[in-house]
């Protein structure tokens, strides 16, 4: 029995990407794999259609067949929200000019965020970690720019993060977006103080 919602997407000639979002599952499949699922989804489906029994096993351990029901996603909220990430968006201005960027290559006037801006931001997402008993909050930096172009920023954030965080006895984690055009000393404070660094070109 199918036991999740299943996608499937032509990638080339006789090679698809079978997708199961809720079940956080997805893999390059044949035609036979998705008539299969075809079958399986229609209820035409018979253990011996399947030679070995490999392919089930596979299905099953992506819950993707014969588990419970999928945990759906939360779709209604009530009261205020009380998030414990905040996403930092430090500039709009950027060390590059790639003509196909939504930021219009630097051509519209650029805008820093001031640190006190992001000090509040923190402020927040640290009170929200501490009342709901969560033992950490996160930080992302990101941008319609560089963040790393609002460097003192950056730095200094994360600093107050870190204070704040030992005050109230949690744990800050720090991830970036980056298109990775940075100096010797910029690449050493990601590396010892970001958990997560994604380029972005």
């Amino acid at each position: 029995m199918l036991s999740a919602e299943v996608f499937v997407v032509p990638l080339e000639e006789n090679r698809y990407i079978a997708y199961a979002p809720l079940r956080r599952a997805a893999f390059v499949a044949n035609q036979r794999v998705v008539q299969l699922l075809a079958g399986i989804e229609r209820g035409t489906f018979e253990p011996g259609m399947e030679a070995d029994g490999s392919l089930l096993e596979f299905l099953r351990r992506l819950e993707i067949v014969d588990a419970g029901e999928e945990e759906q996603p939360v779709t209604a909220f009530i009261g205020d929200p009380e998030p414990t990430t905040v996403t930092l968006f430090l500039t709009t201005a950027c060390n590059l000019r790639c003509t196909y960027c939504y930021a219009a290559a630097g051509d519209t006037s650029t805008k820093f965020m001031p640190l006190e801006v992001a000090k509040r931001g923190i402020d927040f997402v640290a009170k929200n970690a501490k009342k709901k008993g969560a033992p950490v909050f996160e930080i992302a930096y990101h941008g319609g720019g560089e963040p790393t172009v609002n460097w003192h920023v950056m730095v200094s954030a994360l600093d107050y993060a870190r204070m704040k965080a030992n005050e109230l006895g949690l744990q800050v984690l720090a991830s970036s977006a980056t298109n990775g055009m940075l100096k010797d000393e910029q690449i050493d404070w990601v590396v010892a103080n970001l958990g997560g660094c994604q380029r972005v070109v």
